[in-house]
């Protein structure tokens, strides 16, 4: 399989779980979508304008021609919403008319045949359509009445028609009535109804329909959801490197910490860390973590969960090669157990291979791994239960990296620990250290995030201070070059929380956007597109935000309505979890 195949299911088919690339542009600011190799703008005045690859016909031209610049898609009334996938697009008209143009070769088009299209045409016999959605070569189309209609490729099954025969014109979906939204994968399909269930078909391969199972589907079954969301945590690790050394596949997985105190997890699971009593990995949908309740804050590591309980008790899970889990021994863990010794925990995080809390007096503790000193014990011995950070008083905040950690005192003062190989300690050299000393030149800091290799801090005036590694301008100074003592992060202000992942970062700001910078290469930075940024820009689309989170190479986001967004490891822009 091609990389940019590759690429793009990872983008589109996750992209798409609530909704697709469907944009309204009626009374709404103009909205810009990014496909495998080109990009559709809508602006307010109802006009499309596309640039990129046109190999297939996609950017409407009448004519095979690339375009580097934005240019009017020809032969459209004004529109109001529009889909688009890898070669084909669909525009809907402000008078319910569905456009399509680009790549036909299972008549993804509708319009009854085979042949590319490079400029619109308009599909025959569908009215009423309220929202568009389409997957790698089907299509789909939500009518006001609450029916689906579908046509294209029917490989998997994904046109629910109870086939798996390619359709040239719209068919509709069998025993589906009561939608109110709809989205399109590579080859599979799903669908909300007012009722609040969702609903898929189509191909089942990885347990993306979300019944439990791996099999395809022709007609639609019932799946469940996230809601009541009050918290999220990230979590991964690296799969595969490149080359030179780079980051090239990640094993993600999240935690949501619910209204009721109970946790769900979801993703890569071969460790245990879904907490489900398992190690299967890539369960088909959220799942409650066994046996906890009463939780107050949970936090991801690499291949580790964490858990604060209201009572003041931390409880563990997942790979324990280090001791992270601090129970005493290097068993993994599929459910949670209590991390000994530790009681009046106000805070935790996790990381790599290690652990730490922090407790209301303000002393921190640690556990696992301690190869450059990340445990602050004045040794580079791993401890499979917590040990108290020397040197520190008064802490008001804990942040793990991947190596090293820092910490934040009552006075805003920062001090860091461990690996220094990219000077991520601050302290002006590239020596690491196990015990804590102060980071140079920042004062007055609110809050503190640590990256992979690098680290933010928060002042009390909401500007942002970035230090470490910087080869894909993860410090947000306009350049590359590692810094071994604070910079200020340019053009951001207004910051309440920071967030660091795997050589990029992201802050949120008073106003509830989201802005990030740094590495690109997996959509992290959540704009659409893979190029590095060394400024900060905010994520467009993202707003009423509360809460984020990072690591490795995806971003999460909880807004101030208890849903949960994600982007990243290709998936280029937010979408619902």
């Amino acid at each position: 399989m091609s990389g940019w195949l590759v690429r793009w299911m990872f983008s589109l088919l996750v992209l798409l779980l609530v909704g697709g690339f469907a944009v309204d542009a009626a009374g709404a600011t103009p909205k810009i979508v990014a496909g495998e190799e080109h990009s559709l703008l809508l602006r307010a005045d109802g006009t499309l304008w596309a640039w990129g690859n046109d190999s297939y016909g996609q950017l409407g031209q009448d004519r095979l021609v690339q375009s580097p610049t934005p240019i009017p898609v020809r032969g459209l009334p004004a529109i109001k919403k529009f889909a688009s996938a890898s070669g084909h697009n669909l525009a809907l008209s402000r008078e319910g008319v569905v456009w399509a143009w680009g790549t036909n070769r299972h008549g993804q088009l509708g319009d009854g045949g085979t042949s590319e299209r490079a400029t619109p045409v308009a599909i025959s016999g569908l009215s009423g359509v309220s929202t568009l959605a389409v997957g790698y070569a089907h299509s789909l189309a939500l009518k006001a009445d609450g029916t689906v209609w579908a046509w294209g490729s029917n490989s998997s099954g994904q046109l629910g028609d109870a086939s798996m025969t390619d359709r040239h014109a719209p068919v509709q979906v069998s025993g589906l009535s009561g939608v109110v939204e709809i989205a399109a994968g590579i080859a599979f399909s799903l669908a909300r109804k007012s009722d609040g269930t969702v609903w898929a078909w189509g191909n089942d391969t990885s347990g993306q329909l979300g019944d439990g199972y791996s099999y395809n589907h022709s007609t639609p079954v019932q799946i469940e959801g996230l809601s009541g969301v009050k918290g999220i945590a990230a979590g991964g690790h690296p799969k595969y490197f490149r080359v030179d050394g780079s980051v090239q596949d990640d094993d993600g997985f999240g935690l949501a910490l619910m209204n009721d105190g109970s946790v769900w997890a979801w993703g890569v699971n071969s460790f245990g860390q879904l907490g489900d009593g398992t190690q299967k990995s890539y369960p088909s949908l959220p799942a409650p973590v066994k046996g906890l309740s009463g939780v107050a804050a949970v936090a991801a590591g690499n291949s580790h969960s964490l858990a604060l309980k209201s009572d003041g008790t931390v409880w563990a899970w997942g790979w324990n090669g280090y001791g992270q889990l601090g129970d005493g021994t290097l068993e993994i863990r599929a459910t949670p157990v209590r991390s000994a010794g530790l009681s009046g925990v106000t805070a935790v995080a996790a990381s790599q291979g290690h652990s730490l809390a922090l407790t209301g007096s303000g002393v921190a503790w640690a556990w696992g791994s301690n190869f450059f000193g990340e445990l602050g014990d004045a040794s580079n011995t791993a401890r499979v239960v917590p040990v108290q950070v020397l040197g520190l008083s008064g802490t008001v905040a804990l942040a793990a990296g991947f190596w090293h950690n820092l910490a934040l005192n009552e006075r805003g003062e920062v001090f860091g620990w461990g690996s220094n190989q990219s000077s991520q300690l601050g302290e002006g050299s590239e020596t690491s250290r196990p015990l804590p000393l102060q980071v140079q030149k920042v004062t007055d800091v609110a809050g503190v995030a640590a990256g992979t290799n690098h680290n933010l801090a928060l002042k009390n005036d909401g500007r942002v201070v970035a230090w470490g590694e910087n080869t894909s301008g993860a410090l947000g100074d306009g350049s590359i070059a590692n810094r071994s003592a604070p910079v200020q992060v340019a053009g951001l202000s207004g910051v309440t929380q920071l967030a660091a992942g795997n050589s990029y970062s992201l802050a949120l700001r008073s106003d509830g956007a989201v802005w990030a910078w740094g590495q690109n290469y997996y959509c992290q930075l959540g704009d659409g597109g893979y190029a590095d940024r060394t400024l900060a820009a905010p994520i467009v689309g993202l707003t009423g935000v509360k809460a984020i989170a990072a690591r490795g190479t995806h971003g999460l986001a909880l807004k101030e309505d208890g849903t949960v967004w994600a982007w990243g490891y290709y998936v280029s822009a937010p979408i619902e979890y």
